[in-house]
C-alpha cells in the first residue's frame, strides 16, 4: 500500500519502549473553523487531526534504569522489536525516525564558529574543518 508523507517517533522509557507511525494528511482542513492541527473533545467526540495514527509497537523496556541507558544491547532491542511491530501494522518500511531524549544527564550548549572560505561553495573539506 502507497503511503503518503510519514513521521516515526520513538519513546524508549524506563518502563515501555514504544514506536508510533503517523501519516500526514497535507491535505487536512480543520473542522468547524479550527486553526489549532490537532483537537478532542471531550468524549472523544471527534479527532480533527492533519496526522492519522498508522501504526503503534510497544515493548517492555528492559535496558533503561530511571531514563538512563544501562544496557546499549538491550535498549537497541527494545527499539527494533516496537519498530518492527509499528512498521508491520502500517505496512510500511522504517528508514528514520524522530527519538526523544530527557533526563537530568543530558546537557546542551551552545556553540559559535567560523571558518575562512576560499571559494564561494562549501565543500566536503570544510565540513570536515
Amino acid at each position: 500500500m502507497k503511503k503518503g508523507n510519514l513521521i516515526v517517533g520513538v519513546d524508549a522509557g524506563t518502563s515501555k519502549t514504544t514506536v508510533i507511525v503517523g501519516e500526514v494528511n497535507t491535505g487536512h482542513k480543520p473542522r468547524n473553523g479550527s486553526s489549532s492541527g490537532g483537537i478532542q473533545k471531550a468524549g472523544g467526540a471527534y479527532n480533527d487531526s492533519p496526522i492519522e495514527i498508522i501504526g503503534v509497537g510497544s515493548v517492555p523496556s528492559t535496558g533503561i534504569k530511571k531514563g538512563v541507558v544501562v544496557n546499549i544491547e538491550k535498549t537497541a532491542e527494545a527499539i527494533r522489536r516496537a519498530a518492527e511491530e509499528a512498521a508491520r501494522m502500517a505496512d510500511i518500511e522504517i528508514r528514520a525516525v524522530y527519538a526523544s531524549i530527557s533526563g537530568d544527564h543530558i546537557k546542551n550548549f551552545s556553540s559559535h564558529g567560523v571558518i575562512a572560505i576560499k571559494e564561494n561553495e562549501i565543500g566536503r573539506r570544510e565540513v570536515e574543518k
